[in-house]
């Protein structure tokens, strides 16, 4: 109809989650991937209708049982799964403090505030 078409498009250009991505299934997955300790600031719209992107920040567990290329290569997988063809995915390590250090960058990670549908 066209008030879903109007919807549709006043959600793509105010950059709003997409209805058809699962976000806390995407949330959940990507915190199961073996390797990863936590997961902060997942970001998911759509720049134009039926094409979702996101981004996330993914943290490794203390134990780095896996490497960056294999915990990102099954977040790749999962937002191919999920629809979501264009990911940027920041991989991060946690001090034994607590805090999340990337590149002289570090901030207190909140894991109850992990997800952020604009």
């Amino acid at each position: 109809t066209t008030f879903e078409l109007i919807q549709s498009t006043l959600s793509t250009l105010l950059m709003g989650a997409p209805d058809d991505v699962d976000v806390p299934g995407l949330l959940a997955s990507l915190r199961a991937i073996p390797g990863v300790g936590f997961v902060h600031d997942l970001h998911v719209w759509a720049l134009t209708a039926g094409h979702p992107v996101m981004s996330v920040h993914v943290g490794l567990d203390a134990s780095r049982s896996r490497s960056v290329d294999a915990v990102l290569h099954d977040a790749h997988r999962i937002c191919k799964v999920l629809g979501i063809e264009h990911a940027t995915i920041q991989v991060q390590e946690r001090s034994a403090d607590g805090c999340v250090s990337n590149k002289g960058c570090e901030l207190a990670v909140d894991e109850s505030a992990g997800i952020h549908a604009v």
